[in-house]
């Protein structure tokens, strides 16, 4: 049963006054869900970047050029949403 996504994605979608929410698999797939929405056609890649993204817009048939780019490690801290 996807009852629980469905619900997951309402209440994300009603905490930040959205219409929709779209639960997804990972950060690859929702990239791509972005990247149709808008119907973008070209875009720059850092060349240190997960191979998905190159990818991605090979998938896409989207032009993408590399970029040089400083490197920084970042680090997140998980916190809860709802």
């Amino acid at each position: 049963s996807f009852d629980a996504i469905k619900q997951f994605e309402t209440q994300v979608a009603e905490y930040f006054g959205a219409s929709h929410g779209v639960a997804v698999d990972c950060c690859t797939h929702a990239i791509e869900l972005c990247l149709r929405y808008q119907g973008i056609q070209h875009f720059t890649v850092p060349k240190r970047t997960y191979i998905s993204i190159p990818f991605l817009a090979q998938k896409l048939n989207i032009d993408f050029e590399w970029r040089d780019e400083a490197w920084m490690t970042t680090i997140i801290w998980a916190t809860p949403i709802l």
